[in-house]
């Protein structure tokens, strides 16, 4: 679980932030338009490749950082089944 943690952009993500650019460039963007992007680190860095010269653009907001998972930030499904069987199930269970 991701969380709040920041890591690196894999080389998969990195990959899609530079098809994103690719996407973006084909655009002919108005005058003034701005893109949202979360504060968190590897937000920024996707948004920079995405961007690329247009970078400035990209405005942060904290509304849009990802979720905060407490004591499961950085953890596996695995682990968290390990400590408290079941409760990843029971979870699902209230989004359905």
């Amino acid at each position: 679980m991701q969380g709040q943690l920041d890591s690196p952009l894999t080389e998969k993500g990195a990959a899609q932030a530079e098809r994103q650019h690719v996407l973006l460039s084909a655009l002919d963007l108005p005058a003034g338009v701005t893109f949202w992007v979360s504060p968190q680190p590897r937000a920024r860095a996707t948004a920079e490749r995405a961007l690329g010269p247009d970078a400035a653009l990209a405005t942060t907001d904290r509304r849009l950082r990802e979720i905060h998972l407490g004591e499961w930030d950085g953890m596996t499904r695995e682990a968290i089944n390990a400590a408290r069987p079941g409760i990843l199930e029971l979870g699902m269970m209230a989004w359905m």
